[in-house]
């Protein structure tokens, strides 16, 4: 026979949907809807307007009762803050898929053939 210990210190809950989104459109559905918005300034620099809109027309809903905004950005890391700019200055502005194949090369796989 098992026995099973049902008791935690803490409740589980799911986690918070929030829509991630880069233009006007999505952040008209995340008010309409009435979730949390991040922004995702990595694809749209210019989102302090659109997130303003958010915040403006937010309708409340039972789990979301005010708007909530966050920011998704990248950024480049390194061991110096020369090598970081080393990296950004590197990349073609006509290559799409520069940034996401110098993040994926780390110290040990610089010479590596770039990952797909």
């Amino acid at each position: 026979m098992s026995y099973f210990a049902n008791k935690t210190p803490y409740r589980f809950h799911s986690p918070d949907v929030w829509l991630l989104g880069s233009s006007h459109d999505s952040a008209i559905w995340a008010a309409e809807l009435g979730l949390p918005y991040v922004f995702a300034d990595f694809i749209n620099p210019n989102g302090a307007q659109i997130a303003r809109y958010y915040r403006q027309t937010f309708t409340p809903s039972e789990l979301h009762p005010t708007a909530r905004t966050g920011v998704a950005a990248w950024a480049i890391c390194a061991d110096t803050a020369e090598e970081a700019a080393r990296t950004f200055t590197e990349l073609p502005d006509d290559d799409d898929d520069a940034l996401p194949r110098a993040l994926d090369l780390g110290p040990d796989r610089r010479d590596s053939p770039p990952v797909s």
